[in-house]
C-alpha cells in the first residue's frame, strides 16, 4: 500500500503523511461547517442545519433534465469567464445519462467519461439515482465536479493539447484533485454564492476526507468492511448502501485518497501563485495537461500570473 500511495497515485509521501493530510482536511472542513452553520442558524450544530435544508424543487420532468440544465448553466459561466472557448463549448458537448448497470456495479457515485481522441468530441456525465424524485442538496457542486469546470473541462483541454504525448496522460491525484478544486473555483468566480453554498462545499470536503480515511483503513488492514461501513452511516448512508460502497472502495486501493490529497495540492498552488486571478491560474493549469504537481509548480513559478 505504501508503494501505491507514494508512486502509483503520485502522493509522494508515506501513509502517515496521508493520514496527517486527511486529518487536517477534516479539521478545516469541520471549522468551516461550524462557522457557516452559525451564520445560517446561530447556536445550531452544522448537522442540524444540514438536516433542516429543504431539497430544491424539481421543476423539470426528471433529475436528468435538471442536470442537463445545470450543465448548460455551468458551461456558459465558464464561457463568460474565459475558461472555455465558444468553439469548444459547442463541439464538445456533455451528454447526461443514467449510470449503466456495468458501471454501477463498480462505482459508488456519479461519474464522467470522455472517449480518447484529438480533437475531443465530448463526454458523458453518468448520474447515479437518476430516477430519484428529488435532487441532492449539492447537485450543482456535483455537476461542477463532473463537467464544468471539473472533469469535462480538464479532458477537453487535455485532448486539445498540441503536445500529442501529453494528451493520453492521466494521474488520479491530478484528475480528482482538479475536479474538487473546480468546485471551489466556481465559488471564487462567483457562481456558488447562495446562502447555504459554503456549508455544502465544506460538507463535500469533509465527506471526501472521511472516505479517504475509510479507504486507507481498509487497505492497511486496520478495518474490515463492516466496521468501515459504520463510519459512513452517520453521514447519511443506510447500512446496506454503506456496505456496498466500501466493497467498491476495496476494488480500487487508495483511489479515495486522491480527492482530498489532490485538492490540497491544488489549493497550495493556488494560494502560492493564483489567488489574485483564479481564471488565469486555471487556464495555466489546464494548458499543461495532467503533469505531476512538482512539474506544475515549476511551470507556474516561471509564469507570472497577473492580478485582477
Amino acid at each position: 500500500m505504501e508503494a501505491i500511495v507514494r508512486y502509483h497515485l503520485g502522493c509522494d509521501t508515506d501513509i502517515e503523511g496521508i493520514y496527517y493530510e486527511l486529518d487536517r482536511e477534516i479539521q478545516e472542513a469541520e471549522a468551516i461547517l461550524t462557522r457557516e452553520a452559525n451564520r445560517l442558524s446561530p447556536g445550531s450544530l452544522w448537522l442540524q442545519v444540514l438536516d433542516s435544508l429543504c431539497p430544491p424543487p424539481l421543476h423539470q420532468e426528471s433529475i436528468l433534465d435538471l442536470y442537463r440544465e445545470t450543465v448548460l448553466q455551468l458551461g456558459h459561466h465558464c464561457l463568460e469567464h474565459g475558461l472555455i472557448s465558444e468553439e469548444l463549448l459547442l463541439s464538445c458537448p456533455v451528454q447526461v445519462a443514467p449510470t449503466p448497470s456495468h458501471l454501477s456495479a463498480i462505482r459508488s457515485a456519479s461519474s464522467y467519461t470522455m472517449p480518447p481522441g484529438h480533437p475531443p468530441k465530448g463526454g458523458t456525465f453518468w448520474v447515479i439515482n437518476a430516477l430519484a424524485e428529488t435532487p441532492p442538496l449539492d447537485y450543482q457542486m456535483l455537476a461542477a465536479h463532473e463537467t464544468y469546470p471539473g472533469h469535462h473541462l480538464l479532458d477537453v483541454h487535455r485532448w486539445s493539447l498540441d503536445r500529442a504525448l501529453r494528451r493520453p496522460i492521466e494521474f488520479p491525484l491530478f484528475y480528482e484533485g482538479w475536479a474538487c478544486f473546480a468546485e471551489e473555483l466556481m465559488a471564487h468566480t462567483g457562481y456558488f454564492r447562495g446562502p447555504a453554498d459554503g456549508l455544502l462545499l465544506a460538507k463535500r470536503r469533509l465527506w471526501r476526507a472521511i472516505r479517504g480515511r475509510v479507504d486507507l483503513g481498509i487497505q492497511t488492514g486496520k478495518r474490515d468492511l463492516p466496521s468501515a461501513a459504520q463510519i459512513l452511516t452517520p453521514l447519511g448512508m443506510s447500512k446496506n448502501q454503506a456496505l456496498s460502497t466500501v466493497r467498491k472502495y476495496a476494488l480500487n486501493p487508495g483511489y479515495q485518497l486522491c480527492y482530498t490529497v489532490g485538492l490540497r495540492r491544488f489549493r497550495h498552488l493556488y494560494q502560492k501563485f493564483g489567488e489574485n486571478n483564479p481564471v488565469e491560474f486555471a487556464l495555466k493549469v489546464l494548458s499543461q495537461g495532467e503533469i505531476g504537481f512538482d512539474n506544475l509548480e515549476h511551470v507556474l513559478s516561471r509564469q507570472k500570473i497577473s492580478k485582477d
